[in-house]
């Protein structure tokens, strides 16, 4: 799927009924505004929910008629939908400019296995504390040559959340992510989205594009601290990417850092080590792909990152106590099967 084809079916699933009630609810109780972000093949942007552009506050405009202001507002969400993508969960963080934003992972199994796609809040609340914020949006607005008396005024137009209001944006924007991945379901459905792309980019270079902009300083607040978007770069990356080969020497290098600080830091962060973690996500990847019948045992196994079939049936059967065979004519039976 061309990118240009990925952003239109985008956006016409953005403006669903569904979506475009949830946008509008979201707004009337917070004032927050709904965005999907995008990312592919090193590629990125973002889709206004409801084609609402026009409504995006005047902190945010402000920023948007700066070109750089604009790459820069991409990119941060970009980063946090990485953060969002390697938790698997609602994220927190602060936008290049000192907003708050609320972002949160789509997944289903009929997405491009190579695309990340993440409903985010727009930048447009602040916290209660605005102190932090502020002092981020004033060097924004020196950096960026942006009148700081202008800007100052729309930071401070922005609404307040306190925690009841932050927990409703969070909760409708999951809602969003959950009904957004429906939708694409059903525009995805016939198309070949599981067909193996091969790897045309190696893990490392998808890692190094991913952590260049985590170094740099304007966004190093957006999703914590450094280690921790660090695991959460290589926990999107390498979870959207599983069948890839990979090793955590390739990810050090790529962080440049040892291995040895690697491990230590990815099982800090995540409570487990990089190699189970990885044997999760192709085991995940295989039993996706054993439900589209039209696909071979030996062909699950290449697309899910297994050396080879007869390895992929034991590890498959020490994790389910059945053959990939017997488990695949188990769920045909219960309908959980399909011919695509």
């Amino acid at each position: 799927m061309a990118l240009i084809e990925l952003e239109n079916l985008l956006r016409g699933a953005c403006n669903t009924p569904a979506l475009c009630k949830l946008n509008a609810l979201v707004r009337e109780l917070t004032g927050v505004g709904l965005l999907v972000v995008w990312s592919r093949g090193g590629s990125f942007g973002q889709v206004p929910v409801c084609d609402s552009e026009r409504e995006l506050p005047q902190f945010c405009r402000l920023l948007h008629e700066v070109p750089q202001g604009l790459q820069r507002c991409v990119t941060c969400h970009s980063l946090l939908a990485l953060a969002a993508r390697g938790r698997g969960q609602i994220t927190e963080g602060r936008c290049h400019g000192g907003a708050c934003v609320v972002a949160s992972p789509v997944a289903g199994p009929d997405l491009p296995p190579d695309a990340e796609m993440v409903v985010i809040s727009s930048c447009a609340f602040s916290l209660p504390d605005r102190k932090q914020g502020w002092r981020i949006t004033r060097k924004i607005a020196r950096d960026l040559g942006i009148d700081p008396v202008k800007l100052r005024q729309a930071y401070d137009d922005l609404p307040e959340l306190p925690a009841a209001k932050l927990k409703i944006v969070g909760e409708i924007v999951d809602t969003a992510a959950a009904t957004l991945a429906e939708s694409l379901h059903g525009r995805l459905a016939g198309r070949a989205a599981h067909t193996d792309t091969g790897p045309a980019q190696g893990i490392e270079a998808k890692l190094n594009h991913a952590l260049k902009e985590v170094h740099e300083p304007e966004f190093r607040h957006v999703a914590g601290s450094t280690q921790a978007t660090l695991v959460d770069v290589v926990q999107s990356v390498v979870g959207a990417n599983p069948h890839l080969p990979v090793t955590v020497a390739d990810i050090a290098r790529a962080a440049h850092i040892t291995p040895n600080h690697f491990s230590l830091i990815f099982r800090r962060q995540t409570g487990t080590t990089f190699s189970d973690f990885l044997a999760e996500k192709r085991f995940e990847r295989a039993s996706e792909r054993l439900r589209d019948l039209t696909l071979s045992i030996a062909q699950v196994a290449h697309q899910s990152g297994f050396t080879g079939p007869n390895y992929f049936a034991k590890v498959f059967h020490k994790r389910t106590g059945m053959t990939p065979c017997q488990w695949r004519q188990h769920n045909r039976e219960s309908g959980k099967c399909v011919q695509r």
